[in-house]
């Protein structure tokens, strides 16, 4: 059970059984203990939301490259034609 102030351990501690204290520090990852701090460019990030809309964060902010952006266009024009070819060859038969 996870305890942040005085009067939770000293509940903790009123409870029958075997409990036991560990330092968080040990077993915990950081931000249990702590909030994290903001992310550069976050204020940023939201601004452009509000005036780019989603598809232009995600131009801005997303990481596609003009070669991630022609290997999923191929991908669509490749299933497409497949697609074709298979109602295609499922006419004639």
């Amino acid at each position: 059970m996870l305890v942040h102030t005085d009067s939770g351990r000293e509940a903790l501690r009123a409870l029958p059984g075997r409990i036991r204290e560990i330092d968080p520090s040990l077993h915990m990852q950081v931000p249990l203990l702590r909030p994290t701090a903001e992310p550069e460019g976050r204020g940023q990030f939201w601004e452009d939301y509000r005036r780019l809309g989603f598809e232009g964060l995600i131009r801005r902010w997303g990481y596609t490259s003009w070669r991630g952006r022609m290997r999923t266009r191929v991908k669509i024009v490749y299933k497409r034609l497949v697609k074709e070819v298979l109602k295609c060859r499922d006419r004639r038969s």
